[in-house]
């Protein structure tokens, strides 16, 4: 692997992509972005996660997309990705969207896992740690808990921006009747929905009948997460299960019996 010093992002970076305006907000995202979910953990090889890295920049990829309960292990990948910024990326920060996301279980005990105030505001400081960033620019919440009023959520979106600690907001996987309402409330708030991502793909179009209208209804961008069901509308998987694919590992989200007959 190249040393921390060694790496210059490809000249032509930026003639490789298309980019597109996110919604109805002045920032450009890469059609495709590169998300952490997977690869990118404690359990996974550093390099390897490096490689992929540089290898997006260099072909024009400025998005990645983080949570805090990404690895495995929850948090890893925060860590790792915030490792390989400060060994190859110096100076670079301002060229990069960086995205991360919270609600989810994380730590044990009742603040650890829901869309609470409480939770969100030790999510993002402890992700911020974690990455090695001063602010995030799109911090997600990552789902409706079903609990949560979504008043608190939102209002604690609203409040991260105005601390400094995220340039956007987003919400990820909302049902449409808290969807509405969290537009509804950053849109009197001044501080606009930028962004919502849901799982979308050939085998999972359910979004198309009332989450991508209402989202565009608000001037929300939408990005997919899954768009290629974790490799089963690539090639990957049609003559069996190879070696160190995600399905052939038991700390997967993508388990053998959704590849096999």
């Amino acid at each position: 692997m190249e040393n921390s010093f060694s790496y210059q992002p490809a000249a032509g970076r930026y003639e490789r992509m298309p980019y597109k305006y996110c919604g109805k907000s002045g920032l450009q995202l890469p059609l495709i972005s590169l998300g952490l979910w997977h690869n990118f953990g404690s359990v996974d090889n550093f390099d390897v996660a490096t490689d992929m890295i540089k290898y997006a920049f260099d072909h024009g990829v400025t998005h990645f997309d983080l949570a805090n309960n990404y690895g495995p292990v929850p948090g890893s990948a925060e860590t790792n990705f915030g490792r390989i910024l400060r060994e190859n990326f110096q100076g670079y920060r301002d060229e990069m969207i960086i995205s991360s996301k919270a609600g989810h279980d994380m730590w044990a005990g009742p603040y650890g896992g829901n869309s609470s105030r409480k939770n969100l505001m030790a999510s993002i400081d402890q992700s911020l740690r974690r990455t090695g960033l001063e602010y995030f620019d799109i911090f997600y919440s990552h789902r409706y808990d079903g609990v949560t009023p979504v008043e608190e959520t939102i209002q604690t979106l609203i409040d991260i921006v105005k601390q400094g600690k995220a340039l956007y907001i987003g919400i990820s996987k909302y049902p449409p009747e808290q969807a509405r309402m969290a537009y509804e409330m950053m849109t009197k708030a001044g501080v606009p929905c930028l962004i919502s991502q849901y799982r979308y793909s050939m085998f999972d179009r359910e979004v198309e009948a009332e989450t991508l209208p209402l989202a565009a209804e608000y001037g929300s961008g939408f990005i997919a997460f899954s768009p290629l069901a974790q490799g089963l509308l690539t090639d990957k998987y049609l003559n069996g299960i190879p070696e160190g694919s995600r399905a052939a590992r038991s700390s997967g989200f993508l388990q053998l019996s959704q590849v096999t007959p």
